[in-house]
């Protein structure tokens, strides 16, 4: 099935799907699509809608699904070192993430002129994971920020969980059992070197329950994939 991505279209506008520059140049020069030939077309809001495609590029919409908006899953990651975050960013849109908030650790400082260039292109890295699950809701990607201010905009009645390599901590699996599969989640996930003491403390005070995933010592992308994905087999069960 091909799928495209189309942000400006909504379902009760009355038109039909308009693609931009970039999406429309993929959809017909790299994927080729031909005349008659199916697409879905996403807006990152919840509506897909069913199309055909006309073969100039121009999209006739036939059907239109609506989904409504999945439990709030906040992934807060220390960002890693190398070209890891854009693998964390497609995992994060195929596992159901709603947020991804880029944490700037005391352990993982990332020069802020580095960050305002990578910007778009993790925006786009986003679209073609939506694109390649089919997730009708695109997460929201916030700027960098320490582990603070992160806190600080957290939704209401929202359940903090850190995968801690420090202090005492509860097995995931049993943590998980014992919330609502609704419930408003929070993951953080600190860098490398682990949060520092001080932003340990942090996450303390602010009722954050520290987690075990296990014996292995996990890489960030690692420990990130598997809070989201066992999160999101527990919300299919219900």
């Amino acid at each position: 099935m091909l799928r495209v991505f189309c942000a400006n279209w909504s379902p009760g506008d009355g038109s039909e799907p308009a693609l931009n520059r970039e999406e429309r140049h993929h959809f017909c020069k790299v994927r080729r699509a031909r005349a008659g030939e199916k697409v879905d077309v996403l807006n990152g809001r919840g509506a897909v809608a069913c199309c055909e495609h006309d073969g100039q590029g121009n999209l006739e919409v036939r059907a239109v699904r609506e989904f409504p908006p999945p439990p709030v899953t906040r992934l807060c990651v220390a960002l890693p070192k190398g070209k890891v975050f854009p693998a964390i960013l497609q995992k994060a849109v195929e596992l159901g993430a709603t947020e991804i908030v880029p944490l700037r650790s005391e352990h993982a400082l990332v020069p802020s002129g580095r960050l305002g260039t990578k910007s778009e292109r993790w925006q786009s890295i986003l679209i073609e994971a939506l694109k390649q699950s089919g997730n009708p809701y695109l997460p929201a990607l916030t700027e960098a920020c320490p582990p603070a201010a992160a806190l600080e905009r957290e939704p209401l009645q929202s359940v903090r969980i850190c995968a801690a390599l420090a202090l005492e901590r509860e097995p995931f699996w049993k943590v998980l059992g014992q919330l609502p599969s609704t419930v408003p989640l929070s993951f953080y996930v600190g860098p490398e070197g682990d949060f520092s003491e001080s932003e340990y403390g942090l996450l303390r005070d602010a009722g954050c329950r520290f987690v075990d995933l296990g014996p292995l010592v996990l890489r960030v992308e690692t420990a990130a994939s598997l809070l989201l994905g066992a999160t999101r087999l527990r919300r299919l069960a219900g």
